[in-house]
């Protein structure tokens, strides 16, 4: 863990993990410039549950099959289950990285990680009693394919709070990268599917804000720091040895996921569970591509649920500086990251 402040060090930071580090930023003089359009671009997502009215869900939620309401419930727990995990554990990295700017964007992404949490609550609070509520969480958790999905995540970010290593560290990024860019797909397209039904259009308005959050936080996450990390170490991805872990764990990270799906998907009308198993496996490839590595999975480069893309945020486009290419890039179009999701 870094200390607090150090003011024996230099202020600009040399190394994003194992340098020196003083404790203090200075957003103009900074090792990796983007990373204060990044921090800027993440602090602007600000919004929060309760101002969200949930009138209309109220209205509908009798409306729903039985089905949906227990799809519903399952879905709002479960992402609960990931969230809660990955604010921990982005908090365990800011204390390990040694580049202050990294840090306090990581702190700002983990809070963000709080918010989404508690809107997940909120939603449940809004139609379920409180008895409800707890029964929806521990179902939830009973799932087989939700604890298979969780042990994943479970065991590399375990062994990274109990091992902060340069290695444990670039593996846990990279399954925070399927926990942002793969996990919560499945439950967005439910909640996106019951809105193209003008049902519970009011938690899909909270999702798109949450998925608005997620698209930044992989960015940063997938796409600029673990690229770095490796850059700056490359003996991490010796023989390309790391690349290989990468893709080996997105396949497993995506049939975890699909099984996932079938399991929680089963019996909701408008949603095609052949149609979802390829778009995990798009997502999959997208994820790697972003994190420079090759795909995966032949076949799978194009968007088979494209109503999924009608619900990214189109209003993300702060220009950003592509760290890879060396030029000032728009979100719009930074290797499709943000809207074709």
């Amino acid at each position: 863990m870094t200390k607090v402040i150090d003011l024996s060090q230099p202020i600009r930071t040399q190394q994003l993990y194992g340098g020196t580090y003083s404790g203090v930023t200075n957003w103009n003089d900074l090792k990796y410039p983007q990373f204060y359009q990044i921090y800027k671009t993440i602090l602007q997502n600000h919004w929060i549950p309760d101002e969200v009215s949930m009138a209309n869900d109220r209205k509908k939620w009798d409306l729903l099959s039985k089905r949906e309401q227990e799809a519903y419930k399952t879905f709002n727990a479960m992402l609960a289950m990931l969230d809660s995990p990955q604010a921990k554990f982005l908090y365990a990295v800011a204390q390990q990285v040694t580049d202050s700017a990294a840090h306090d964007i990581l702190i700002t992404i983990a809070q963000q990680e709080v918010v989404h949490n508690q809107s997940y609550s909120y939603t449940l609070q809004t139609l379920l009693s409180q008895q409800e509520q707890i029964k929806a969480f521990s179902e939830a958790k009973e799932l087989p394919s939700v604890r298979k999905r969780s042990q994943l995540i479970d065991k590399y970010y375990n062994e990274f709070l109990e091992n902060p290593t340069l290695e444990t560290m670039a593996k846990g990024l990279m399954v925070s990268g399927i926990t942002e860019g793969i996990n919560f797909y499945t439950a967005f397209a439910f909640f996106y599917n019951l809105d193209r039904e003008n049902k519970m259009i009011d938690t899909a308005k909270m999702i798109q804000f949450i998925q608005n959050d997620e698209c930044t936080h992989k960015y940063f996450i997938t796409h600029t720091l673990l690229p770095l990390l490796l850059r700056e170490n490359p003996s991490l991805n010796d023989k390309g040895q790391f690349e290989l872990w990468a893709k080996e764990i997105v396949k497993t990270g995506c049939e975890l996921e699909i099984e996932f799906a079938k399991d929680t998907l089963k019996g909701i009308e408008g949603i095609s569970l052949r149609q979802l198993e390829s778009y995990i496996k798009y997502l999959g490839n997208k994820l790697l591509r972003m994190t420079g590595f090759d795909e995966v999975y032949e076949g799978a480069d194009e968007n088979s649920m494209p109503w999924i893309q009608a619900y990214s945020d189109e209003t993300v486009n702060e220009l950003l500086q592509d760290f890879h290419e060396r030029k000032v890039t728009n979100y719009n179009a930074v290797d499709e990251d943000f809207d074709d999701l």
